[in-house]
C-alpha cells in the first residue's frame, strides 16, 4: 500500500513540474509576416518551410505570398526535390525572432550547392480607406549586373541623374517610397549613367493602398530579355513586367500525324501567316509576337 502511495506521490510531483514548465514558454503578443523569393537561376521549385511545416513552393523569379505568424522564434528551411530521389533535400536554413508588425522577406540566391539567404526586414505598412497612395520598394536580385539605378515615373519623364528612386547593389532593397495610384514606367540603368538603360517596362497601372516589391532578376531560358522584373503586391499578388524592348516569342510543334503539314495564322480571316508547311514532328523557329491576347 505504501508503494502505491509513493508512486502516486511521484506522479503528482511530475504533473506539478510539467505545469510549471508551461508557464515559462514564450507567449505571442502579435504577428509578423514572412515570405521567400527564389533568386537561384535554373533551380527547381524551392519549398519554403517554417520549422517542418511547408508554407509554399516558389520557382525562379517568384515569391511566396506573405504569411502571418506569431512573434516567436522560428527556423525557416529551404528544400528542393531532385528527380530520382525519394525525399526532399534541405539546402539552407535561417533562424529569426519574428517581431510583431514586421515584414520579413528571405532572398535565396547563389546556387543550391552554395546558397545565400539574405533577410530583408521592415515595418509592415497599413493604409486607411481614404489613402490614394501605394508603397513601392525596389530590390536588386540580378547577380550578373553591378550597381543599378531604378527610375519609377510617368512614361513622359526621361530618366535623369538625381531623380532615381533607388540605387542598389546585388542583394539590396530600398526603403519604401509612396506614390500616387496611377500609371508608371520602371526604367533600370547602370548606376550613375541614365543613358545606359538595361531594362524598361511598359506603362502599368498600380492601385492605391497596396505595397509592391519590384525585384529585378537575371533573365533565364524562358525570357527573351537579359533582365526580368516581377512586381510582388501584398494585395494584388505577382505581376510580371517584361522588358518592352524584347518582344515575346512563340514556337509551334506539330504533334498530329493525322493533319500532315499545316499552315498557322494569327487572325481569323487567315491573312496573317505565321508558320507555313509545318510537318509532323517539326518545331517551328521562334517568331516575335505581340504581348497580350492573340
Amino acid at each position: 500500500m505504501q508503494r502505491i502511495r509513493l508512486l502516486l506521490g511521484c506522479a503528482v510531483v511530475l504533473l506539478a513540474a510539467g505545469c510549471g514548465s508551461d508557464s515559462s514558454l514564450p507567449t505571442a503578443t502579435g504577428k509578423g509576416s514572412v515570405r521567400a523569393i527564389n533568386a537561384i537561376p535554373a533551380s527547381p521549385e524551392i519549398n519554403f518551410l517554417i520549422e517542418e511545416r511547408g508554407l509554399s513552393a516558389v520557382n525562379y523569379q517568384g515569391a511566396t505570398a506573405p504569411a502571418d505568424y506569431d512573434d516567436l522564434n522560428y527556423t525557416f528551411n529551404f528544400e528542393v526535390f531532385y528527380a530520382g530521389e525519394t525525399a526532399f533535400r534541405r539546402f539552407a536554413s535561417r533562424n529569426i525572432d519574428v517581431v510583431a508588425n514586421r515584414d520579413y522577406t528571405f532572398l535565396v540566391s547563389g546556387t543550391l550547392e552554395n546558397a545565400t539567404v539574405t533577410l530583408w526586414e521592415f515595418d509592415e505598412r497599413s493604409f486607411d480607406e481614404a489613402d490614394s497612395v501605394f508603397a513601392a520598394r525596389f530590390a536588386h536580385a540580378s547577380a550578373m549586373l553591378g550597381e543599378l539605378d531604378f527610375y519609377f515615373a510617368d512614361a513622359a519623364v526621361v530618366p535623369a541623374l538625381g531623380n532615381q528612386a533607388a540605387t542598389l547593389s546585388f542583394g539590396e532593397i530600398a526603403d519604401a517610397v509612396d506614390f500616387s495610384g496611377g500609371d508608371y514606367v520602371l526604367t533600370i540603368t547602370t548606376a550613375g549613367d541614365p543613358a545606359d538603360v538595361v531594362y524598361t517596362s511598359a506603362a502599368s497601372t498600380f492601385a492605391a493602398r497596396d505595397s509592391y516589391l519590384f525585384a529585378a532578376f537575371d533573365g533565364d531560358v524562358s525570357d527573351t530579355a537579359p533582365v526580368f522584373v516581377n512586381a510582388f503586391g501584398d494585395v494584388t499578388g505577382t505581376r510580371p513586367l517584361p522588358d518592352v524592348n524584347y518582344p515575346s516569342t512563340i514556337q509551334f510543334i506539330n504533334a498530329s500525324m493525322e493533319l500532315g503539314a499545316v499552315d498557322i495564322y494569327d487572325d481569323e480571316m487567315l491573312t496573317s501567316l505565321v508558320v507555313a508547311g509545318l510537318d509532323f514532328g517539326q518545331v517551328a523557329a521562334a517568331v516575335d509576337t505581340i504581348t497580350g491576347e492573340n
